[in-house]
């Protein structure tokens, strides 16, 4: 990557990221020149930021899914900040037609997002659970929005700031509206 944009590389992608070391080249400026006629990518690329979350979910098998949430927010907000780049549309306009990369296969099918687990988020919304502290498919997990419709039966996402817009949420498979049989197990079990 980019040693000018290194900051934003590896908040996302963190210090493993392959950034030239500037410590190591005299006259900064002919260097960042050359790397930039080298067309060294400015931000993290779909394929390191499905590399980076295989990583992370292979270590929350091992060391539990506390360990990785930061970091996969990290990514899942510069994911949702950056979609219509990420997914080559300009406009990220809905497409029923697109076809399913591996980026995006990786994001709709793997287990990699937490559920919201802290019991002072979770109090707002009426007969609430606290779901399995693990990752979960983006299928799996329910909008905040929808919190007060289902929180007793299923997960809600944890995420950072605003949610996605409409087409990554249908890219990656969450569910859009509260399927009728949650809706009323959840209401049966809060009245």
């Amino acid at each position: 990557y980019h040693p000018e944009n290194e900051q934003i590389v590896r908040s996302v992608l963190g210090a493993e990221a392959p950034i030239p070391d500037m410590s190591y080249y005299k006259n900064n400026e002919t260097w960042l020149k050359f790397f930039s006629s080298l067309g060294m990518s400015r931000t993290p690329r779909p394929m390191d930021l499905v590399a980076y979350i295989r990583k992370l979910t292979e270590r929350a098998v091992i060391k539990g899914a506390n360990s990785v949430i930061d970091e996969l927010l990290r990514v899942f907000e510069h994911i949702r900040d950056h979609w219509g780049e990420l997914i080559g549309e300009k406009d990220a306009a809905p497409n029923k037609k697109q076809v399913a990369g591996p980026f995006i296969l990786i994001l709709k099918q793997k287990a990699w997002l937490p559920a919201q687990r802290d019991e002072k988020n979770l109090s707002r919304y009426p007969g609430y659970f606290i779901p399995p502290n693990r990752l979960y498919k983006p299928e799996e997990l329910y909008l905040p929005r929808h919190g007060h419709l289902v929180a007793s039966q299923k997960p809600i996402a944890r995420l950072p700031g605003r949610e996605p817009e409409r087409n990554m949420r249908e890219v990656i498979g969450f569910p859009e509206t509260p399927e009728v049989n949650v809706v009323m197990a959840h209401f049966d079990r809060v009245l």
